[in-house]
């Protein structure tokens, strides 16, 4: 466990992801089974970004990331967990948080705000549960998903919010899905005020939410049908803002 003090955490040097990109001022995860632990998101910052690639069990817990230049926290990779709790991911010059290739995240009462890209991508077969979280102000999509029937975020409890996002508030994307729920609050008060579409889906992609707490019953409200063989990649403006920013997630 590594504890940190109030006040702020410089991170310095570089990790290499999975394909090779390098990141400056990013921590590279280089163990399992490690915590950061910080003294509360208003007392505690860090200055940098996380790596982590293939590393289970890793926790990030009370404490507020940012990194001007880069992802906030990268997760990658089919041996990759991470558990965040009360992590505040805001100001990043990409995606607040990216998880991708077979990578799982748990993620309670966490805040993804102002970031340059989106507020949270999870792509490639990767899977992630966010409780009680709030994705907003940022300048991409507040959440996305794509890249998959194996790609799933899950979405539960009251305090969930999306809103203010300069693009898509929820986006499904090629085959993914979204499930949501949170039966005791109407998905407009869940979902709301983002620039373009509050929900959205392509390319077989679909939102789905539980609308009765009697019944763990999923109904879709929002489906793209499947693609067909002279379907364009490009039939629209959110494909298109998916597909221009797809090097910097």
């Amino acid at each position: 466990m590594v504890v940190l003090s109030e006040g702020g955490h410089v991170v310095e040097g570089s990790c290499t992801d999975s394909d090779g990109y390098v990141s400056q001022k990013t921590l590279g995860i280089t163990c399992s089974n490690i915590s950061f632990i910080g003294q509360g998101e208003d007392k505690t910052t860090v200055h940098g970004g996380f790596g982590v690639l293939n590393k289970k069990n890793v926790t990030l817990q009370s404490l507020t990331l940012t990194i001007p230049n880069g992802i906030g926290l990268d997760v990658e990779g089919e041996e990759a967990s991470v558990e965040m709790m009360g992590v505040s991911v805001k100001a990043c010059g990409n995606a607040g948080l990216y998880v991708a290739d077979g990578a799982s995240v748990k993620v309670t009462q966490c805040e993804f705000s102002e970031n340059e890209g989106r507020g949270v991508a999870v792509r490639y077969e990767s899977k992630g549960i966010f409780t009680d979280c709030s994705f907003h102000h940022n300048e991409g999509n507040g959440l996305s998903t794509h890249g998959g029937e194996g790609t799933l975020v899950e979405l539960r409890g009251e305090q969930t919010e999306i809103h203010h996002n300069s693009r898509l508030g929820l986006y499904a994307s090629t085959n993914s899905t979204i499930n949501i729920y949170i039966p005791s609050r109407p998905i407009t008060t869940l979902v709301h005020d983002n620039s373009n579409d509050d929900l959205y889906t392509d390319h077989g992609a679909k939102i789905q939410s539980q609308l009765s707490s009697s019944s763990l019953e999923l109904t879709v409200i929002q489906e793209a049908a499947p693609d067909s063989d002279d379907d364009s990649d490009e039939d629209s403006d959110e494909d298109s803002d998916e597909d221009s920013d797809e090097d910097d997630y």
